[in-house]
């Protein structure tokens, strides 16, 4: 870019992932748009992510802490941004040259935006590119209605899709810590559409790592030693998110209110639970067709088949 631009923050969160923390770390670095802050803050790492990041010397700001969680490392990291624009980036994630470049441009197209946002790509540990996209929808504008009639459900990017405005987050405060070890980015943009309008991009500027150490997908599958138990995990974080994020919402927009009747992932647990009946199952299947965005047409068709089909309580593999 030739015109001088707002500065952009990349917060890079890091517990243990020194194999893959290069990548993260040389792709913020390596970005066309020239005016970024890189933090990269460890959450107290026992592998050797502390050589590699002190191998950066003054290219970027470390921020080294004891392990508290997800949550714990934005907040540290936050408070560190000077940007207008805070770019979040997973340790095992890598974004395109391009990425903060077409951020910017975004921001300046949709004046007043408090979350920037795009899709990902699904790669394997070696970074080899699978064919999975997500989400496979994006949205543009107001969308707060939206999210309260979805029960605080929509199709957001994961963590490194994520861009949120300074105004944003001075609104949205702390994240719950104690709450929000992992997948803190769901309280974040659950939040977000109530502050003002989100711009979604439908490039594709992230390659996202899915490896068997990813705690959300792999660790944490790994403790549950059921279907069951892994859906009824799910549940109560939905529960957490949707609590936490009504109890901002009571002084952020006083009246509104996220009800997890209308959450279709929870519901969708829900009823594979068996706490569900057919008539659930024909609601679901409505609005599983009706929804924009993720899943996709032909995994909504087959998820609207697999509910009618199996009646009220659908196999589990």
């Amino acid at each position: 870019m030739r015109y001088a631009g707002p500065l952009v923050s990349v917060v890079i969160n890091n517990y243990n992932y020194g194999r893959f923390l290069r990548d993260a770390i040389d792709s913020a670095l390596g970005q066309t748009y020239p005016y970024t802050e890189v933090i990269v803050v460890d959450d107290g790492s026992t592998d050797d992510s502390l050589e590699i990041i002190a191998g950066y010397g003054d290219r970027i700001l470390p921020i080294l802490k004891e392990n508290g969680g997800q949550a714990s490392a934005f907040n540290v990291g936050f408070a560190a941004c000077h940007g207008e624009w805070i770019c979040l980036l997973d340790s095992d994630d890598a974004w395109s040259p391009e990425k903060v470049e077409r951020v910017v441009e975004t921001a300046r197209a949709c004046p007043g935006a408090t979350l920037i946002y795009h899709r990902v790509r699904f790669v394997l540990e070696d970074l080899r590119p699978t064919e999975r996209l997500f989400p496979a929808g994006v949205f543009r504008g107001d969308i707060s209605g939206r999210v309260v009639r979805g029960g605080g459900w929509w199709a957001a990017a994961p963590t490194s899709g994520l861009c949120l405005s300074r105004h944003a987050l001075r609104q949205i405060g702390r994240v719950p810590e104690k709450d929000f070890r992992i997948c803190a980015d769901a309280y974040l943009y659950c939040l977000a559409p109530f502050l003002g309008p989100v711009c979604g991009m439908m490039d594709c500027l992230c390659q996202y790592r899915h490896h068997e150490d990813n705690y959300f997908s792999g660790t944490l599958s790994r403790k549950l030693d059921s279907v069951n138990a892994k859906l009824r995990w799910r549940q109560q974080f939905f529960r957490t998110v949707i609590a936490r994020a009504n109890s901002r919402l009571e002084k952020l927009r006083p009246g509104v209110v996220l009800d997890l009747r209308r959450h279709w992932d929870y519901q969708l647990y829900s009823y594979y639970l068996g706490m569900a009946g057919h008539s659930s199952a024909l609601r679901l299947s409505w609005e599983t067709l009706r929804l924009p965005g993720q899943p996709s047409v032909p995994a909504r068709l087959k998820a609207a088949g697999g509910l009618l089909l199996h009646g009220p309580r659908p196999r589990l593999r």
